[in-house]
């Protein structure tokens, strides 16, 4: 877990799973990824496993957002796609438009990028 100013990151577990459906099947977000996004309370656990998965064969590392002050997922922050000598990888993100132009996402990519280096 990682606290900033106004925001904690934490695994992500099957409990956040209506967290996970919600910000997958955004319309809006998903204007930028293409991906098939989950249709239901299943198809978002099936991805969370599959996150887990990922991140315990150190394929990714995956936070959940939320802010300090709510229990509830806002987004999500990730490096993927690393690079053989694990130098360089992608970030992936999604955040709630309702959170969108808040500064949210630079926060986070601020406090986890510490974590990774």
């Amino acid at each position: 877990m990682i606290k900033t100013e106004r925001l904690i990151l934490k695994e992500i577990n099957e409990s956040h799973v209506e967290d996970i459906l919600k910000i997958r099947s955004n319309e809006v977000i998903n204007q930028f990824v293409k991906r098939n996004s989950p249709k239901n309370n299943y198809d978002a656990l099936q991805f969370i496993l599959t996150i887990k998965g990922n991140i315990q064969n150190k394929q990714t590392v995956y936070f959940g957002i939320s802010q300090k002050d709510q229990s509830n997922l806002i987004g999500t922050i990730c490096l993927w796609n690393f690079s053989e000598d694990r130098k360089t990888a992608e970030v992936g993100y999604e955040l709630l438009p309702d959170y969108h132009r808040k500064g949210i996402m630079s926060e986070a990519l601020k406090s986890s990028f510490k974590l990774w280096i």
